[in-house]
């Protein structure tokens, strides 16, 4: 009984000690938004309370629970009602949505209406996603809400109508899970219920890393390079933004790798400006030549080339040299090929002899050629300067690039090329060449003895033309030209010889005397089947006639009747005949009688 008549003396007591902004009191904001809790002493909301949107028939649609501080409110629960008709909005059946968290409110009026303004700050927003009627449970989606997100949720609701609802969202909410930014975009679904769409992008941890690779990689010349090349072709991207790139491109520190891009870059701007690209060989398929952003490229890459020279790159003024002739701008060449010649380089003055040329002063391209041979007698460089010569019609200077060329540079086929020169007396392009010399098969053979130690197995042929027939500083002498053809057959057999070094009318008339030798023992082993072969292999007169002898006394084996072997034979002295063989006429007289 004690016990029971102290409890009033503890209430009353506690209500005596209870601070002056922890009394409980309600509020009421316009004729739908009511507050029920505590209020400090200018009577507005402080400490634990309740915020209600009133809806029709003065009963809750939503309700704010927490702890207010000012506009804040902290440990928040909002649970947004879906309808305004008389309902519990704690059912969670009849939930459109809850927000758990900090936020801020505010109330303000417009049009005679007061709205209620939700600022969600740092929680999580559970939408209602549907509603199975059958089985009456919501399927949520939970969307956390951070402060950045600045989402606001204003909601008006009339106690006089439930037709009055009005709901606006401002802000968006976004969920990061990997790489993937997940946005939600709220609004208002049937009967005041809140509904969403998501859109799906890169996440801002993702771009400030890719941001951050990028920024990387276009501090190192190749992904300059990769950045800069692509730019070019594009006619929507400004050029300055190319220069500008370029520009950080040539004040990063020289290296290979540095040069490696600034030419991909130059080969890029010339492919563009000129539509051939010289790395491939082919013309594109569109280009930017004659246009204004076509003088860009040009002028961008002449930049970047001076750029590389300054830095005596040698290699890289030659190179610029070659682009601006090509470019028919013949003045700038002559001035960096000058450059280059003056240091000794081949390829420079090479340049410059075709920069004469191009300006038909022969005498200063005769000049440069002459220093070029002196220089490097390379066969590249020696059959440009024959080509020269040949236009200029002076054999001897050919001839004399000829020897240069086989004995500076032990080119082979310089040397067969003279050893037929002084077999035949004139080049086999006399028609071009116009060279001419006295018959001299000595210096034949030096000249092809020189090819067959440097490799040439042409070159037996010619020595044993020169055994067969004989002639100045040579004695005939057949049975060595046997032994040469027997070793050319024993090495690539005289069919399979490579026809750059040796005709074919060069095969046949081997064909032919090795075939002789083989018959009649002449160096060589007779083989009678064996010079049968031969013979059938060439186109030689004398080959056709051989055949017919062989065939008429027999000397080879053929399944023939008499009368066809007969006709075969008529046939080979005929064909020798027409050839003006005149043993065959003899014999086919003879056979005709």
């Amino acid at each position: 009984m004690k016990q029971v008549k102290l409890l009033p003396i503890l209430f009353m007591l506690a209500f005596l000690y209870l601070p002056a902004n922890a009394k409980k009191k309600t509020l009421l904001y316009g004729d739908n938004i009511q507050y029920t809790g505590e209020v400090d002493k200018n009577k507005q909301p402080s400490g634990i309370g309740q915020l209600q949107l009133i809806g029709y028939a003065k009963y809750a649609l939503d309700i704010i629970n927490g702890y207010f501080e000012g506009n804040s409110i902290t440990n928040a629960e909002v649970y947004f009602g879906a309808a305004v008709w008389p309902n519990d909005p704690l059912d969670p059946k009849k939930q459109a949505a809850k927000y758990v968290g900090k936020m801020e409110y505010d109330i303000k009026e417009a049009n005679g209406r007061t709205y209620l303004v939700y600022k969600l700050k740092d929680g999580v927003l559970n939408i209602a996603e549907s509603f199975d009627s059958q089985a009456k449970i919501y399927r949520e989606v939970s969307i956390p809400c951070k402060p950045e997100d600045n989402c606001v949720i204003e909601r008006y609701a009339s106690p006089k109508s439930s037709r009055e609802l009005d709901t606006k969202f401002y802000g968006n909410f976004h969920q990061e899970k990997g790489d993937i930014d997940y946005t939600y975009v709220i609004f208002e679904g049937m009967y005041a219920r809140f509904n969403y769409s998501i859109e799906e992008k890169m996440s801002k941890a993702k771009a400030e890393r890719l941001k951050a690779e990028e920024e990387k990689k276009l501090r190192t010349p190749k992904g300059l390079a990769e950045k800069i090349v692509p730019m070019i072709g594009k006619n929507s991207q400004p050029f300055s933004e190319v220069i500008s790139l370029c520009d950080k491109l040539m004040a990063l520190e020289k290296s290979d790798e540095q040069k490696k891009a600034i030419k991909q870059v130059i080969n890029e701007c010339h492919t563009m400006a000129t539509g051939y690209d010289s790395e491939t060989g082919y013309s594109r398929a569109y280009d930017h030549s004659g246009t204004e952003r076509g003088k860009q490229e040009l002028a961008l890459a002449a930049k970047l080339q001076e750029y590389l020279i300054e830095g005596g790159d040698m290699d890289e003024l030659v190179d610029y040299a070659y682009r601006c002739r090509q470019n028919r701008d013949i003045a700038t060449a002559k001035k960096y090929f000058q450059q280059g010649a003056d240091k000794g380089n081949a390829m420079a003055m090479r340049g410059l002899a075709f920069c004469y040329e191009d300006e038909n002063n022969n005498v200063e391209a005769e000049k440069w050629y002459t220093k070029l041979l002196e220089t490097d007698a390379s066969e590249q460089y020696c059959v440009d300067a024959m080509d020269f010569f040949r236009k200029t019609s002076q054999p001897q200077k050919i001839l004399k690039i000829l020897e240069i060329s086989a004995e500076k540079t032990n080119n082979r086929d310089a040397m067969l090329r003279l050893g037929d020169i002084y077999r035949n007396g004139k080049d086999w392009d006399f028609k071009k060449s116009g060279i001419t010399v006295t018959k001299n098969l000595a210096t034949a053979m030096k000249w092809y003895k020189k090819a067959r130690d440097a490799g040439s197995k042409a070159a037996l042929f010619f020595m044993a033309d020169c055994y067969w027939t004989g002639g100045t500083g040579v004695t005939q002498n057949r049975a060595q030209a046997a032994k040469l053809y027997q070793q050319l057959m024993n090495e690539v057999g005289i069919l399979h010889l490579n026809i750059s070094e040796a005709e074919p009318d060069e095969k046949s008339k081997a064909n032919y005397r090795m075939g002789y030798c083989l018959e009649t023992g002449t160096g060589v082993v007779k083989n009678i089947p064996f010079a049968w072969d031969l013979y059938c292999k060439s186109n030689e007169a004398e080959a056709y006639y051989r055949r017919g002898v062989m065939l008429e006394k027999r000397w080879v084996y053929e399944r023939l009747r008499p009368d066809l072997r007969k006709q075969q034979v008529r046939q080979l002295y005929q064909t020798a005949a027409n050839m003006g063989h005149k043993q065959a006429q003899q014999a086919l007289n003879r056979m005709y009688r």
